[in-house]
């Protein structure tokens, strides 16, 4: 991978910035609390179905589970355990419709995160707040 302006590869780029959390979260910009924040972002977007269902939703938009699923290939309550991680971390959102006249109720999802993502030591290090010059080459 060919590094992209301010030291970030292209691959882990993607369009998405890191944010201050929409929830008010603390983002990234204290250390142990953006260590936090990274890492459950990070988390977060480390299986590859989760990462298909964030372009899917950013594709799409807003998608009722089953339409998901569908889409994907997997069953609905493998879907949700996934979106239930997003949502956790603050990258999806979700919100239920109730049908007038009669008992059903769907629950939709959309995309609430329009973040970038750019790891490198050096950031991972000033996040930590330790000092150094980048000389840990073995």
């Amino acid at each position: 991978m060919s590094p992209s302006p301010g030291g970030c590869t292209a691959a882990l780029t993607a369009r998405f910035r890191l944010w201050r959390g929409a929830r008010g979260g603390p983002g990234l910009c204290s250390s142990s609390a953006g260590l936090e924040a990274l890492a459950r972002l990070l988390d977060a977007l480390s299986h590859p179905l989760r990462l298909r269902i964030v372009a899917l939703l950013w594709a799409r938009g807003e998608l009722y589970l089953a339409e998901i699923a569908s889409e994907l290939g997997v069953s609905r309550a493998l879907a949700k355990v996934h979106l239930k991680k997003l949502e956790a971390a603050g990258i999806v959102e979700s919100r239920v419709v109730v049908e007038e006249g009669r008992a059903v109720a769907r629950r939709f999802y959309r995309l609430s995160w329009r973040g970038e993502v750019c790891v490198s030591p050096e950031r991972i290090a000033r996040l930590a707040g330790v000092a150094g010059g980048g000389g840990g080459e073995a």
